[in-house]
């Protein structure tokens, strides 16, 4: 069985497939770096996940699943 589509891309690299990746500026490296390990640490958080659903359904009208 296959892993769902956001557990496997994008790969370590940042590729979806064979598109993908990101340009982001030499200057702001490291800060989106330190940005991207901090959403994957707070994403894990289940107070984090139930406001960010409240959130998508009352402000952005989104399915909250």
């Amino acid at each position: 069985m296959q892993k769902p589509y956001l557990k496997q891309f994008p790969d370590s690299n940042g590729y979806f497939g064979k598109f993908g990746g990101s340009f982001v500026p030499e200057s702001i490296a490291k800060a989106m770096q330190e940005i991207s390990e901090a959403y994957d640490l707070i994403a894990q958080n289940s107070d984090f996940i139930a406001e960010l659903r409240k959130i998508r359904k009352h402000f952005q009208g989104r399915p909250h699943a």
